[in-house]
């Protein structure tokens, strides 16, 4: 769930929700229902919050698995897949 996710990414940095309550300018109390998922951020908290940690909303959300922190490694895939499928455009090239 997307609310797991807060709290291991804080916990992770080890902050407190009083660190974070204090960043998104609300109580520690009202931070805390988003961890236990009983109120759910805005979407300005949500952005907030994503530059916060260095993720993307969707890994924030619960979407995907794949975050901010895994960009370098991607960059490399997709480095890689372009340079398959030139030297494949290359192979099917009639000179």
């Amino acid at each position: 769930m997307w609310y797991q996710v807060l709290k291991k990414l804080r916990e992770e940095k080890g902050l407190t929700q009083q660190d974070v309550a204090n960043y998104l300018q609300m109580s520690r109390t009202g931070y805390s229902h988003y961890e236990s998922g009983h109120s759910q951020p805005s979407i300005d908290q949500i952005i907030k919050l994503s530059r916060f940690y260095a993720v993307t909303t969707d890994y924030l959300l619960n979407l995907t698995t794949v975050n901010l922190k895994n960009e370098k490694h991607m960059n490399k895939q997709i480095d890689e897949t372009i340079l398959m499928l030139e030297e494949m455009k290359k192979g099917y090239v009639k000179k």
